[in-house]
């Protein structure tokens, strides 16, 4: 079990990795969500923050999915190269590491992830968290779920002050 499971924390990834950490909102009564992410290198400074609305979601896997896919789009624009992908989804973290979701409605979405994980980065890992440990990103899909419909924003090297404040709180909470 990895230490952010025992103690409920956001943990460092391995040297010369970044960890992104994604989430995803689904408001059932509207079809309508949110999706946040954010990427951290092994100090867990901020190398990039997004967060957007969306339209016509499914269910709570596809916002979720969405928010990986995005994460993942902008960590490959960056030149990232080793990353550790870390979701609240079980449900996700198991689609993009078995083929059980490949042909479920969502199946061209997980298969553009894992194909985007497959050339896009040469070292991968995607593993599920508690959302205690999955705050910032948290913080960022409420930020998306309110902006305007369909609308979203991707932050690198300057962010916002509530990034900033959430991303503050969770390292003192850490150690870091």
């Amino acid at each position: 079990m990895q230490k952010q499971q025992q103690d409920g924390r956001w943990s460092r990834p391995p040297p010369g990795t970044l960890k992104i950490n994604t989430d995803g909102a689904f408001l059932k009564e509207t079809n309508t969500g949110g999706w946040g992410f954010v990427i951290r290198d092994d100090c867990g400074e901020v190398m990039a923050a997004g967060a957007g609305n969306l339209e016509r979601v499914s269910d709570a896997l596809h916002s979720e999915a969405l928010a990986m896919l995005y994460a993942i789009n902008i960590a490959i624009q960056m030149g990232c190269n080793r990353v550790m992908l870390e979701t609240d989804s079980v449900q996700l973290k198991n689609a993009v590491r078995t083929e059980e979701y490949d042909m479920s409605t969502l199946g061209a979405v997980i298969k553009d992830m894992k194909f985007k994980l497959r050339v896009g980065f040469s070292e991968v890992s995607v593993v599920s968290c508690p959302r205690v440990c999955n705050i910032v990103a948290h913080c960022l899909v409420a930020h998306g779920a309110k902006m305007k419909a369909g609308t979203c924003e991707t932050w690198l090297g300057q962010f916002p002050d509530f990034v900033n404040d959430v991303v503050a709180r969770n390292l003192s909470s850490t150690g870091i």
